[in-house]
């Protein structure tokens, strides 16, 4: 009988060291399937982790056409660069940061920030389609040098004066015409209500939030006087010809005046719902907002002169439900473009492209243009026309920063 017991034991503290040995291995290969070093090991034995190779173009002069970029084909996602992690000028993609085009210098803008004490990126980043290279207005600033200053405005920077790293969503755009970066919105998650909140004290001392304007040849931020109107966290577009930044809330189409820099409320008629993303038709005059935080798959539209905005019918296909979607407007083709993901629980999803008649209020799918994974939150998709591109900074969870660019 003790010869049976002694077996039985014996037995169960073999059981019970290999139950434990399996955890910690489950446990250890659960933290190295996520670390840096395991990643960069997958790329050098089996390539990307999205399975796509950046196709080679030639690097041309800064600000210039790239021929490269103008034989690409047509109606596929083409990923014309991807950081070197090692590089000075690497960065993680910002998911709650938006982007606009220069059409003047040929760049990709960014700026905005993820914040939550994980990201205190402010500055703004460049990608130039001549030279396929990423740049920077300056480092970040240390969070130490934020302050409030005199006007009770909050700012960041040794010796200067610029915006603390935000959320910004889709509210960045840019005026060509007096050569300024608009950002629409404001620190909001780093209210001390939240666990990652700034000091209560600091906080206080806070008078306003202003529209921040970014004169990007002079490299200078500039708070504009009066009362703002933030768009945390909604979607903006920019209307070329009267040169006005045009936010989507649920209170209505707001608009601010590049030259005034006066904020007034155009109209009502608006999703009921945040993470919108907006894109201005300019051949028809009409504000596109898509996606909510709802995921919701409705078109919502404001054309100028109008008085009210309204969610259209849209019969026929439409795309999935979609939040906070890259969206923009194509001229050359005179369609809104929005990139809707399909997720997976296991595994990375895919991506589709969805092109918007606003004439017609109608969808359409392009099939050859899928990405091999979700892109998840991104405000980063804009339109580039010195080449006819569709550009997007994006990558897979796991992958460096990328850019991939689209003809249609």
């Amino acid at each position: 009988m003790r010869s049976l017991l002694s077996r039985y034991l014996v037995l169960v503290g073999v059981l019970v060291n290999i139950l434990a040995i399996a955890f910690v291995l489950y446990w250890v290969a659960g933290k190295l399937s996520g670390s840096e070093l395991v990643r960069d090991a997958r790329r050098v034995l089996s390539g990307p982790l999205d399975g796509v190779e950046v196709t080679p173009v030639p690097a041309v002069a800064p600000g210039t056409i790239n021929p490269g970029l103008l034989r690409l084909p047509a109606g596929s996602w083409t990923k014309i660069h991807e950081q070197d992690p090692g590089s000075d000028q690497a960065f993680t993609r910002q998911a709650h940061g938006g982007a606009t085009f220069d059409p003047g210098r040929g760049r990709v803008m960014l700026f905005g920030s993820d914040t939550h004490r994980r990201d205190w990126d402010n500055s703004v980043r460049f990608f130039d389609m001549g030279s396929l290279q990423w740049s920077s207005a300056y480092p970040p600033d240390d969070p130490k040098s934020y302050r409030v200053n005199a006007d009770g405005i909050p700012v960041a920077g040794e010796g200067v004066e610029r915006p603390w790293a935000m959320h910004t969503f889709d509210a960045v755009e840019f005026d060509p015409v007096t050569d300024r970066l608009i950002i629409g919105s404001h620190p909001k998650h780093l209210a001390p209500g939240k666990k990652w909140g700034m000091d209560k004290a600091l906080w206080r001392r806070i008078r306003s939030h202003p529209t921040w304007i970014y004169h990007v040849g002079d490299n200078r931020w500039e708070p504009l006087p009066g009362k703002a109107v933030s768009l945390f966290p909604y979607g903006a577009a920019f209307d070329p010809h009267r040169r006005a930044l045009i936010g989507v809330k649920p209170d209505g189409y707001w608009e601010l005046a590049a030259d005034s820099g006066k904020w007034r409320r155009l109209a009502k008629g608006t999703p009921n719902a945040w993470h919108n993303a907006a894109a201005y038709d300019s051949d028809h005059d009409v504000v596109v907002s898509f996606g909510t935080n709802k995921r919701s798959n409705a078109v919502w539209r404001y054309r100028r002169g109008d008085k009210k905005g309204r969610k259209m019918p849209t019969p026929g296909v439409r795309p999935p439900g979609a939040d906070s979607p890259p969206l923009a407007y194509h001229p050359g083709i005179e369609r809104v473009v929005a990139l809707v993901e399909r997720r997976k629980k296991n595994g990375p999803g895919t991506t589709e492209t969805w092109i918007y008649s606003t004439q017609e209020d109608a969808w359409s799918r392009l099939k050859t243009a899928n990405l091999p994974f979700s892109v998840g939150m991104n405000y980063d998709m804009v339109y580039d026309p010195g080449h006819g591109l569709l550009v997007l900074v994006a990558n897979m969870r796991g992958e460096p920063t990328s850019v991939w660019v689209l003809r249609l």
